[in-house]
């Protein structure tokens, strides 16, 4: 690790290495008294500097976007006709749901993370279907992933509009009445298409389509104080977790490592006892963003998030400039941002390759992101 320290050092003489160092000083200081076990300490202080060395030398990557495109789709197209063919063939319509193993997932050992994935590609496919000269191909890709990520019964839907939202605000914004009719012509084509995907999914499957909305439907309703839904009930207890680390530590956080490994009161987490799984996701606390904040703190929270809303809205608004670029790295951007939205909102896990890859790539973005 020191080694690359000097090697990044003798290449670019300026403020970040040592904001690094600091960094990594700072936090052995706070394990001295942090109840993170040493392994946990060790693994999350080389995830999060290997990140910020990403985001430092993120503009001298070269990444060809297009093949990485293509590698992505590949892959997850794959991945598509293993899950219809685990739908269809291995657990069948007929046990689908009935528990967590009676769900699609292809290579991802779990339906969240399947789910997330596929979301993300078809998010990126539909948005290159319209810049790209309307070619058919992506917009064939955007149903493939659209519709097996919805076989996955992933919350992560959310994530696919709330993105969509975001993308479609940022690339639009400008401080008139006309950007007010465009959002509001936004909303009502969203509408249209929630409706059309409602029609289509009940003409298909009716069945499927009440098994998906009762599954949808227990794992948002946050005001259901009898829920039995295992994901809410630990995504409650992640928000209590981090909201006990903002009173305890305000915005320092308790160290890296330490998300689950200290005493919080927990009405949640009561409960997930009355069910035998008080230890599910508890040192994760089931959002990156609570284990952000509970790790590292608050503020270095808010800067990364800056940091990564700067670079979505400079790439946005530069790169559709250039129709030839934009076309170029559009789909791994979206990829990338829609990993990384649904990783803040339900999926903590370091260690997860996707999150890991999304971030290299918007850290790629970083020299594209600045104003000319």
């Amino acid at each position: 690790m020191f080694l690359t320290f000097f090697f990044f050092y003798k290449k670019k003489n300026d403020i970040v290495i040592p904001i690094i160092v600091f960094f990594i000083i700072y936090q052995l200081l706070i394990f001295i008294n942090s109840p993170a076990p040493t392994s946990r300490f060790l693994a999350a202080l080389f995830w999060m500097t290997i990140i910020l060395m990403m985001f430092y030398i993120g503009e001298d990557f070269k990444i060809d976007y297009l093949i990485c495109e293509k590698i992505l789709i590949t892959i997850l197209f794959i991945s598509c006709l293993i899950c219809w063919y685990q739908y269809f063939i291995i657990i069948t319509p007929e046990k689908y749901n009935l528990g967590i193993k009676f769900r699609v997932d292809a290579f991802f050992q779990e339906p969240s993370y399947a789910g997330l994935s596929f979301y993300a590609a078809s998010l990126a496919s539909m948005i290159k279907f319209f810049y790209d000269e309307k070619k058919l191909k992506y917009f064939l890709l955007f149903l493939i992933f659209f519709f097996t990520a919805i076989l996955t019964l992933s919350m992560h839907i959310v994530t696919f509009f709330l993105t969509m939202i975001l993308i479609y605000t940022i690339t639009a914004f400008k401080r008139d009445f006309d950007f007010v009719k465009k959002i509001l012509l936004f909303l009502v084509s969203l509408l249209i298409f929630l409706c059309i995907i409602y029609l289509t999914v009940h003409i298909i499957d009716k069945n499927f389509l009440e098994n998906l909305l009762t599954h949808y439907f227990k794992r948002i309703n946050i005001f259901d104080l009898e829920t039995k839904s295992l994901s809410l009930l630990s995504w409650l207890r992640g928000f209590e977790q981090m909201l006990y680390s903002l009173r305890e530590t305000y915005i320092f956080g308790h160290g890296l490592g330490s998300t689950g490994e200290f005493y919080f009161p927990s009405i949640y987490g009561e409960k997930l006892t009355d069910f035998g799984v008080f230890e599910l996701t508890l040192k994760d606390a089931f959002s990156l963003f609570f284990r952000l904040v509970i790790e590292v703190g608050f503020l270095l929270t808010l800067i990364l998030l800056v940091l990564i809303f700067t670079i979505m809205k400079n790439v946005l608004r530069e790169t559709i400039k250039n129709k030839k670029n934009f076309n170029e790295c559009i789909f791994i951007f979206v990829f990338a941002i829609v990993i990384f939205v649904g990783s803040l909102l339900k999926e903590p896990n370091y260690a997860r390759s996707s999150l890991f890859v999304a971030m290299l790539f918007l850290s790629s973005f970083i020299k594209k992101g600045k104003k000319n």
